[in-house]
């Protein structure tokens, strides 16, 4: 779970007294990530992903490289981005747990 706190900078919160097994993490505008562990098998494909944006995707591609963690487009192709036709840069990458996390430069 430290993936969430190292990776995408996101700030470890109280669960409430729910036990170590769920986690939650803080996000802006008073948006939380809930996060259980569970033995719980999951189907894990790429269009079921949580979203994040940063304001450097440039920088961010460069600090998971740092981190040997790897990084694809849309189409799976290796250390590259996905161009949308709206002009926003995304790619994908998987936690440790193998579930797909998107960063984008929206700045919605």
């Amino acid at each position: 779970m430290n993936f969430y706190g190292n990776v995408l900078g996101l700030e470890q919160i109280s669960n409430g007294g729910l036990g170590d097994h769920i986690k939650w993490f803080q996000l802006n505008n008073k948006v939380q990530l809930h996060l259980v562990e569970s033995e719980e098998v999951v189907e894990k494909n790429k269009g079921v992903h949580s979203a994040f944006n940063t304001d450097d995707l440039s920088e961010f591609m460069g600090f998971l490289r740092t981190k040997n963690i790897p990084f694809e487009n849309w189409k799976g192709e290796k250390n590259t981005i996905t161009n949308r036709p709206d002009g926003i840069r995304q790619i994908y990458f998987q936690d440790p747990d193998g579930y797909w996390i998107e960063v984008n430069d929206s700045t919605v």
